[in-house]
């Protein structure tokens, strides 16, 4: 074998034992960003709509207090509302907001912010309140619709015998 081959040749075997040094350097991470569990909405004695945010952050252990979620955002029909945190002591918490008493329709989207990972994914939309005025009314017509019917099958036959 000629130099300029031998070199070649090791030249690739060394870009190789480089290439695998560099891989066995790499390390898994996580990034343990906040989750939007659930929001449940529900009514007080006084006619207010809370909500109930349950949040999931489970900061690793050699980050440990300092890694927390400081406020949850919340989204009502496109209008965003910061909702602040103080550092949170369990896993799994919840975090109440009123609403006030509610008269329209309200579309609500929440995320989390950590101050060491930023923003949770959005939570998907719930409807407050979760049924609104006119698909109440509409369900009250069709059963006022069905009874109708049924009490107006009623006499005919009864009529007929």
């Amino acid at each position: 074998m000629t130099w300029k081959v031998r070199r070649t040749g090791l030249f690739i075997l060394s870009l190789a034992c480089f290439a695998l040094f560099a891989c066995s350097q790499i390390s898994r991470t996580e990034a343990l960003t906040p989750t939007i569990v659930s929001i449940v909405s529900f009514v007080d004695g006084s006619s207010h709509t809370w909500l109930n945010i349950t949040v999931n952050h489970t900061p690793p252990p050699d980050i440990g207090p300092s890694h927390y979620v400081n406020f949850i955002e919340l989204d009502i029909n496109g209008t965003i509302q910061n909702l602040n945190q103080s550092p949170q002591t369990t896993q799994t918490f919840v975090v109440q907001h009123d609403l006030g008493v509610v008269q329209d329709v309200l579309i609500i989207k929440a995320r989390a912010h950590c101050i060491v990972h930023f923003f949770s994914l959005q939570s998907g939309p719930i409807t407050v309140p979760e049924y609104s005025l006119s698909s109440i009314g509409l369900l009250l017509t069709a059963a006022a619709a069905v009874i109708l019917t049924v009490k107006i099958r009623r006499n005919k036959r009864s009529s007929r015998v």
